[in-house]
C-alpha cells in the first residue's frame, strides 16, 4: 500500500496557487522524461497526426465560415452496404445563447424552422415527406442548452433526393418567414410539449442540474422555457434569436452515406456556399465561476422516494489539444476508474450505506467529482458523517499500487482492442462525428490515437494519479444538497454548520487505509448428467421440428434451423408465473427474482460473475402471468458450460445470505415508503373500471410487502426450492440441431423434477366485455392523461405475427396525422395494437396529454378516428397491404429463431 507521498514545499505552493485560482486546471505533479523512450514516441505519433482529422473523413470550411464533415460509408465494412444517406446540420446555438427576454427561444425556432420558407409557405413538412420521409422516423430536430441539431435520414444517396434535401435544409436555416400567423399555430404545440414533461422525477432532476450548474446559466435557462414564456413570446424575440444566430460561420453540415466525396462536396457548396456570413453576438460564459464557497439546497418533490445526501467538487477541466494535455485527461480517466472503483468496494462493505462515486461535468470548462449515499429519515447526521469519512479516507491515503497496475493494464488492454477494430466504427461514424462538430474539434484517426494513448499510459505512474485525485477533493468550489422523500418529515438540515462540525470530528491520520481486493477464488462448476437417452414423441421432417421425452419426464422441442451458422437458441418454461394458486402476485415476482439472482451453492456473486466471464455464459430469466423463461444465444463451444449453468440454477438449494440479505434490505426501504404517486393511482382507478376490480391498491402493495418481509431465508428458500423442482418445457433451435440431442439430454435430464398432475396457473383476468368511461381529478400539474383501451376475445392464429404489428403502424400513423398534426396540441401520443396469448385476445391501447380544457373534444375526436378507421379495414384493404404481408414474412424467414417462435406460439396454451 502506498500513501501519499508529501509535496515539497515548492510543489506544495505551486499547488496552493492553482487551487486558489478558479480557471486553472488540475495538474498532476510528475512530468514525463522528454528523453523517455514512451515520450518520444508519443511526439513521433503527434507529428504522425494523432490530433488531426481521421483522413477518411472529409472536412473543410466555406469561404462563408460553414464547417462540413463527409464520410463515404463505403469505406466502412460494417456500413458499405448500407444505402442510407444521414444529414445533420448543427446551429451553434441553444438555450443558454438566448437574451434574458427569450427564454426557450432557441427551441422555438426550431419548431418554427418546420414551418413556412420563401419557397415552401405552407411549411417544409410536406416538401420533406415529398421525397419519401417520414416525419419521426427520417427527420427531426432537437434543441438543448448548446446546440439546435436538423436531422434527415434519407432512403439513399440518389443525387437528386439529396440535393433536395439541403435545398430544404437551406430554406429551413436561412429563408424561414417566422410569420405571427405560424406562431400563433405552433404554440400549442410547444405548450404541450412542456406539459408532456412534467413529472416528479424531472422536477427532482432539474433542482439537481440547478444546485450542481448553480453560477451557470444553464439552471436559468430552460430549454422548452416555462408556461409563460411559451405564451407570452412575441414573434419579434423569435426573429431575434434567428437573425443572430443562425448564420452560416455558426453552422455545421454533418452527411455519412454511400456517395462519392467529390460529389458531396460538390452539393455543400453548391447550396450552401453563397449565404454571406454574418457577425455573430458575443457569447455570454457559459462556466460557473469557480471560488472559496459551499453551495447547499434542499431538493424535495411529494412523489419522490429517495433519500440522499450528496457531496461535491467542482473544477476546471483539462482542455487542449496538445501532449500535455492528453497526458492529464488519461490521468484524469485513470483516477475516476479508480475512485468508482474503490467507492463501491467501500460501500460493499458497509451493508446499511448505499455509497458511490461519479465524475461528470458542470458546465463546458468545469468537471464536477459527486459522493452520495441513501439515507434513512432521522439518519442523516450519521450518513453524512459516513460520507465524509470514505472521502476523506481515499484523500489521505490514495489507491493500492495492485489496483493501479491493473487498471493501467486494462486501459492499455482496451487501447490495443480499439486499434484492432481501428478499420470499421459501423454505425458509430455519425455520432463521432457529430460530437467532434459539436465540440469544434477534430476526430482523429483510432489507430494513431489509441496508439498515442499506450504510450502515454507508459509514462503514468500512481503517484500522478493520487495527485490529481487529491486535488480534486482539495478544490474550494463545492456543493451539498439534501434530496428529501415526500413523506420524509423528519427536521433534520444540511447546514454548513454541520459539514463543518462533521469534517472537523474526522482524523484522517487514524483512518485505516481503504480496503484491498479481496482475491476471487476461481470456482469449478459440478455438474450431473443422466445417460438414458431421450425418446422420440413425434417428428415432422417437412418443419424439421422434433419432440422428446427426457429421462426426468420433461419434455423437449429441437428446432431446424438452416440459418443458425454456429449460433443456438436455448429456452426453458415452466408454469411459475407471477399469477398463481400459490402467492400473491407480489411475493412471486420477487421471488422468482431472487431465485434468478441466486449464484450456484457455495458461491458469492463476485465468484459467479467471474466464472461466466471466463466460461462465456450469459442467460435471463423473465416472468410473465403464467411463465417463468429462461433465455439464451450461445453457440457450440460454450454449450456445455451454459447447460451446467442452468443446471445448477435449476438446482433446489438454499438462498444465499448475500442475495436474500440485498434483497431485503431494498423491500424494507421500499416497504417504509408512504409516498403514492399520481401515475400508480390513476392506474388503480384505471384498473377498477377496466376488470371491475383494483389488480391492486396502494395499501395492498404495502402489506403484500410486509408479509413478504416476515419470511425468514429457510422459508423463501423452501419455496424456491420447490419452484424449480416444476417441470420445464425446452425449445432449442440450430443448424445441424439433431447433433446436439445427446448432450441437451445428459444436462437436462440430470435435473430433479416432480412432474405435477395439474398446473399451478391461476386464472387471468379479462376487462369487462363493456364500455366504461370516467374521470378523476388528481394531477398534480395544468395537464390531463387520457387512456383508452379495448379488448377483444380472438382465437390465436399465426397470421396475426404479420397483420397486427402492421395494423398497429397503420393505426399509429392515423393518430399522429390527426391528433397531433390537424387538431394540433397534442405532444406525447402513444397508441398500439397487440395480441395477447395469456388473455386471448387483442389489446387496443390509445394514450395522450393534452391540455386540461381540451379533453373531451380530443376524446371525442377519438373515438371518432378510430371507429372510422376500423370501417375502412375491409377485404380492399387486405388485398392492398398482402405485398407487404408476403415482404415482412419473407423477412421473417430469414431470421434463425423464427420457426422456434412459431412452435412456441402454437403450444403456449398447452405448456
Amino acid at each position: 500500500m502506498d500513501q501519499f507521498l508529501s509535496p515539497s514545499p515548492l510543489i506544495r505552493g505551486l499547488l496552493t496557487l492553482l487551487l486558489a485560482v478558479g480557471g486553472s486546471q488540475t495538474i498532476a505533479t510528475t512530468q514525463p522524461a522528454d528523453d523517455s523512450e514512451a515520450w518520444q514516441k508519443a511526439q513521433q505519433l503527434v507529428k504522425q497526426g494523432a490530433f488531426e482529422w481521421d483522413q477518411r473523413v472529409l472536412h473543410g470550411t466555406l469561404p462563408n465560415g460553414m464547417n462540413y464533415a463527409f464520410f463515404d460509408a463505403r469505406q466502412d465494412s460494417e456500413t458499405a452496404a448500407a444505402t442510407t444517406l444521414q444529414i445533420q446540420l448543427i446551429v451553434h446555438a441553444g438555450a443558454t445563447d438566448e437574451d434574458k427576454d427569450q427564454l426557450g427561444v432557441a427551441h422555438m425556432v426550431e419548431h418554427m424552422s418546420f414551418r413556412g420558407t420563401e419557397h415552401y409557405p405552407d411549411g417544409v413538412r410536406s416538401a420533406l415527406q415529398d421525397i419519401g420521409l417520414i416525419q419521426g422516423r427520417n427527420f427531426n430536430a432537437m434543441t438543448n442548452a448548446d446546440v439546435t441539431r436538423y436531422m434527415l435520414t434519407l432512403p439513399s444517396s440518389e443525387l437528386a433526393t439529396t440535393k433536395q434535401a439541403l435545398f430544404i435544409l437551406k430554406e429551413m436555416m436561412f429563408e424561414s418567414h417566422l410569420s405571427a400567423a405560424d406562431w400563433h399555430t405552433e404554440q400549442p404545440i410547444i405548450l404541450e410539449e412542456w406539459r408532456g414533461g412534467l413529472s416528479a422525477s424531472k422536477n427532482i432532476n432539474e433542482q439537481k442540474k440547478a444546485v450542481i450548474r448553480v453560477g451557470s446559466p444553464y439552471p436559468e435557462r430552460p430549454v422548452i422555457g416555462t408556461q409563460e414564456s411559451i405564451l407570452t413570446t412575441p414573434i419579434e424575440r423569435i426573429k431575434d434569436f434567428h437573425n443572430s444566430w443562425y448564420a452560416p460561420n455558426n453552422m455545421s453540415l454533418v452527411m455519412v452515406g454511400a456517395m462519392d466525396p467529390t460529389m458531396a462536396k460538390q452539393l455543400i457548396e453548391d447550396t450552401f456556399a453563397t449565404v454571406p456570413q454574418q457577425t455573430l453576438p458575443s457569447r455570454k460564459s457559459k462556466d460557473p465561476e469557480l471560488d472559496n464557497t459551499l453551495h447547499i439546497d434542499t431538493l424535495s418533490d411529494p412523489e419522490s422516494r429517495l433519500n440522499r445526501i450528496a457531496y461535491l467538487f467542482r473544477f476546471a477541466k483539462i482542455e487542449g489539444q496538445n501532449l500535455e494535455s492528453r497526458r492529464q485527461q488519461l490521468i484524469s480517466y485513470l483516477a475516476k476508474k479508480l475512485l468508482s472503483q474503490q467507492v463501491r468496494r467501500q460501500s460493499d462493505a458497509m451493508p446499511n450505506m448505499s455509497f458511490n462515486a461519479v465524475k461528470g461535468e458542470a458546465s463546458p470548462n468545469v468537471d464536477i467529482i459527486a459522493f452520495g449515499t441513501l439515507y434513512n429519515p432521522g439518519e442523516m447526521a450519521s450518513h453524512l458523517k459516513t460520507l465524509l469519512t470514505e472521502i476523506e479516507r481515499i484523500r489521505y491515503h490514495g489507491f493500492h499500487q495492485s489496483d493501479f497496475d491493473e487498471m493501467l493494464a486494462q486501459a492499455k488492454k482496451t487501447a490495443k482492442q480499439n486499434i484492432q477494430a481501428a478499420d470499421s466504427r459501423g454505425v458509430f461514424w455519425l455520432a463521432k462525428i457529430n460530437n467532434a462538430v459539436t465540440n469544434r474539434k477534430p476526430l482523429p484517426d483510432p489507430r494513431l490515437h489509441n496508439e498515442l494513448a499506450i504510450a502515454l499510459l507508459e509514462t503514468i505512474e500512481l503517484d500522478d494519479v493520487n495527485q490529481m485525485v487529491k486535488q480534486w477533493l482539495a478544490a474550494k468550489d463545492r456543493v451539498a444538497y439534501l434530496q428529501k422523500a415526500g413523506d420524509n418529515h423528519y427536521p433534520e438540515a444540511l447546514t454548513a454548520t454541520l459539514l463543518e462540525y462533521t469534517v472537523n470530528t474526522i482524523e484522517a491520520e487514524k483512518l485505516a487505509p481503504p480496503l484491498t481486493l479481496q482475491p476471487i477464488a476461481e470456482k469449478s462448476l459440478t455438474v450431473k448428467t443422466n445417460r438414458l437417452p431421450a425418446k422420440l414423441l413425434k417428428h415432422s421432417p417437412d418443419t424439421g421440428i422434433s419432440a422428446w421425452q427426457l429421462a426426468n419426464g420433461e419434455r423437449m422441442w429441437l428446432v431446424e434451423s438452416p440459418n443458425a451458422g454456429d449460433q443456438i437458441r436455448f429456452e426453458a418454461i415452466q408454469d411459475f408465473g407471477y399469477l398463481n394458486t400459490l402467492f400473491d402476485s407480489t411475493h412471486s415476482q420477487i421471488l422468482a427474482q431472487m431465485m434468478a439472482n441466486q449464484a450456484p451453492l457455495g458461491w458469492s456473486k463476485a465468484e459467479e460473475e467471474q466464472w461466466k466471464k471466463r466460461f462465456h455464459v450469459a442467460g435471463s430469466w423473465d416472468q410473465s402471468e403464467h411463465h417463468r423463461t429462461f433465455e439464451v444465444t450461445t453457440n457450440t463451444a460454450h454449450l456445455a458450460a451454459q447447460l451446467g449453468y442452468f443446471q445448477q440454477q435449476a438446482l433446489p438449494h438454499e438462498l444465499s445470505k448475500e442475495v436474500y440479505d440485498e434483497f431485503m434490505r431494498t423491500l424494507q426501504r421500499r416497504s417504509n415508503s408512504d409516498v403514492t404517486r399520481v401515475s400508480e393511482q390513476f392506474s388503480l382507478q384505471f384498473s377498477l373500471h377496466q376488470y371491475g376490480k383494483q389488480a391492486d391498491t396502494a395499501t395492498g402493495i404495502k402489506a403484500d410487502l410486509e408479509a413478504f418481509l416476515a419470511n425468514d431465508r429457510a422459508t423463501l428458500s423452501e419455496q424456491a426450492a420447490q419452484l424449480n423442482q416444476r417441470p420445464a418445457t425446452y425449445f432449442i433451435t440450430a443448424k445441424n440441431v439433431e447433433r446436439l440431442r445427446p448432450i441437451l439430454s445428459q444436462y437436462l435430464s440430470a435435473i430433479p423434477r416432480v412432474l405435477a398432475p395439474e398446473s399451478i396457473a391461476a386464472p387471468i383476468p379479462t376487462p369487462l366485455l363493456k364500455q366504461s368511461e370516467f374521470v378523476t381529478a388528481m394531477a398534480r400539474e395544468p395537464r390531463a392523461t387520457y387512456k383508452l383501451e379495448g379488448f377483444t376475445p380472438l382465437a390465436w392464429n399465426p397470421n396475426y405475427t404479420i397483420m397486427i404489428p402492421h395494423l398497429a403502424d397503420e393505426m399509429n400513423a392515423q393518430f399522429k396525422q390527426v391528433l397531433r398534426g390537424e387538431k394540433q396540441g397534442i405532444y406525447s401520443l402513444r397508441s398500439d395494437i397487440r395480441y395477447d396469448m395469456a388473455k386471448q385476445g387483442v389489446l387496443v391501447s390509445v394514450r395522450f396529454t393534452a391540455a386540461p380544457e381540451r379533453i373531451e373534444e380530443l376524446n371525442q375526436t377519438t373515438r371518432t378516428l378510430l371507429s372510422t378507421w376500423l370501417k375502412t379495414l375491409g377485404e380492399d384493404w387486405v388485398a392492398e397491404q398482402k405485398p407487404y404481408f408476403e415482404k415482412a414474412q419473407a423477412k421473417r424467414d430469414t431470421l434463425f429463431n423464427t420457426q422456434l417462435n412459431r412452435l412456441k406460439l402454437s403450444l403456449t396454451i398447452a405448456i
